[in-house]
């Protein structure tokens, strides 16, 4: 696996390597277009295949979100989530233009193979079924009793589960994580999600346990 230096700034070589590797980034390379990111698949010059998300501005999503995003998942190791392999800002001169780099998931999101029209196709066994439940279960229970402080990921939905070789689940998108701190059993937090896939103690009384 390629590994390349993460850091906030200066890393205009990682740009350009971005820029080769997605071919300007290029509609054709273009994943997913969401609310609040743009994916595309990208070949780095060792071949090495990525995903690279650019975030888009919002009311919700700015500079802090994108640092806390880099600061939880640049210190979690765990074959159940998304591996991480780099991260880029560039200055106001490009809008403060924000990406992070990923290791390529082959087969998608679960959105896409429970809810699109391309389910039809990939419709998932219930074996492959059984095993992505384990598979976010085990990183749930990594980030909630593996990690002091605990990590609340606060956005697990279809969306957020990216499958790999043999269908298996990788747990991606940080964003709207939470750390708790030391000795502390419950979090209490503005509401942030998508409603549906809430925790009712959450949804109703804005505490994380």
């Amino acid at each position: 696996m390629v590994t390349l230096l993460v850091q906030i700034t200066g890393f205009t070589l990682l740009f350009s390597m971005m820029l080769k590797a997605t071919n300007n980034f290029s509609i054709n390379n273009l994943i997913v277009r969401g609310g609040f990111e743009v994916v595309y698949k990208g070949v780095l010059s060792v071949g090495y295949v990525v995903a690279v998300k650019q975030l888009i501005e919002s009311e919700f999503e700015g500079t802090d979100d994108f640092c806390n995003e880099v600061e939880i998942i640049n210190t979690l190791r765990h074959r159940c989530l998304l591996p991480f392999i780099g991260c880029c800002i560039r200055g106001e001169e490009c809008d403060n233009q924000r990406f992070l780099i990923y290791e390529y998931m082959s087969n998608g999101n679960l959105d896409n193979h429970l809810f699109s029209s391309m389910s039809e196709k990939t419709r998932l066994t219930w074996s492959q079924r059984k095993n992505i439940i384990l598979d976010v279960a085990k990183c749930l229970a990594y980030l909630h009793y593996g990690l002091k402080p605990t990590i609340y990921h606060r956005g697990i939905k279809p969306t957020n589960i990216l499958l790999y070789a043999n269908m298996r689940a990788r747990v991606a998108d940080f964003r709207l994580a939470k750390k708790s701190r030391e000795g502390q059993s419950h979090l209490t937090t503005r509401v942030t999600g998508t409603h549906g896939y809430l925790a009712p103690e959450y949804a109703i009384y804005g505490q994380l346990t």
